[in-house]
């Protein structure tokens, strides 16, 4: 069956996003990978109409674990405001805020083949006819420098948003999602798709 890419947005700078168009109360509490997923999923949201969203991340809020790991280190303790921010799929769901998105989402974590599992799980209810579109939305941030042992370092940042649908019409190009090579980091392979795979 051939899918259909409606819009793409994608952030790989070291910069973040300014976000505008969210509060300043809500703002100054996202990280650089939330604010990475709130970017990109606006920017394939405006004017439509809400849909499911599949999250995908190798690394998931990994800056503000390792915050959260030192604080353990030197006082024993967590704060329950910090924990809450950090779980996988707190970019996801801050970007749904945001959007006031009620279609609900799904957080996919795969190591290094994160992207690729993740556009596949976006794509599965594509196929089967359970859904007509859906938006896949991948992203890492930089990795702690402390993880360099046990993590290539410096990985790549990157965050993309895919907007896929079964109907090729007002569509940018047709879905290539057969295998791609393999590389040391999610983001990797993330960014050989938005450069090999999409319209320039």
């Amino acid at each position: 069956m051939n899918l259909y890419v409606k819009k793409f947005s994608a952030w790989t700078s070291e910069d973040l996003p300014k976000l505008p168009y969210v509060s300043m109360l809500f703002r100054r509490r996202l990280s650089a990978i939330t604010k990475m997923v709130v970017e990109t999923v606006h920017a394939v949201s405006e004017n439509l109409e809400p849909v499911h969203v599949t999250f995908a991340s190798e690394f998931g809020e990994i800056v503000r674990q390792h915050k959260i790991s030192e604080g353990i280190l030197e006082t024993s303790e967590v704060m329950p405001a910090q924990f809450s921010l950090s779980v996988f799929n707190a970019p996801v769901s801050a970007a749904s805020i945001v959007e006031k998105n009620m279609q609900g989402y799904s957080a996919i974590f795969g190591g290094i083949y994160s992207f690729e599992n993740g556009l596949k799980e976006a794509c599965a209810p594509l196929i089967s006819g359970r859904e007509t579109e859906r938006m896949f939305v991948f992203a890492d941030e930089r990795i702690p420098e402390d993880y360099q042992k046990i993590a290539p370092y410096p990985n790549p940042i990157c965050a993309l948003a895919l907007r896929i649908s079964t109907q090729k019409e007002n569509s940018i190009c047709e879905l290539d999602f057969s295998k791609l090579p393999e590389f040391s980091t999610a983001a990797e392979q993330a960014l050989y798709f938005l450069n090999h795979r999409l319209p320039k």
